[in-house]
C-alpha cells in the first residue's frame, strides 16, 4: 500500500530510544492519548494512530529517551484513542 493513500500521513510521531529509556513510566502518564505503554521495562509506542504528535511525553522523560520523528504513519485517530483508553481502563478494574 502506498503511504500517500488511505489512513497514512507524513507527520510527527513519538519515537522511543529504548537503549536510553529507564522505564520509569513518566512519558506514559504524560501522554493524554494513551499511545505509550511500558513493555519489558521500557517505554513503547503502542499505537501510532493514538499519537497526536504534540510531544507531551518529551518533557516528561527525565533521560530524554523520546524524540518526535516526522515520518509516514497511520493518521491520528481520535476513535482509536477512545477505544484504547476504554481497554486500558477496563484492565485496571
Amino acid at each position: 500500500m502506498s503511504p500517500e493513500r488511505g489512513n497514512y500521513s507524513f507527520r510527527n510521531v513519538a519515537e522511543v530510544r529504548r537503549a536510553i529509556c529507564e522505564g520509569c513510566g513518566a512519558c506514559v502518564e504524560a501522554c493524554s492519548e494513551g499511545a505509550l505503554e511500558i513493555v519489558a521495562d521500557k517505554a513503547h509506542l503502542a499505537d501510532e494512530a493514538c499519537c497526536d504528535g504534540l510531544g507531551m511525553c518529551l518533557g516528561a522523560c527525565p533521560v530524554n529517551a523520546i524524540t518526535m520523528r516526522r515520518r509516514w504513519a497511520a493518521k491520528y485517530d481520535k476513535d482509536a484513542v477512545v477505544r484504547r483508553r476504554r481497554g486500558v481502563e477496563s484492565d485496571d478494574d
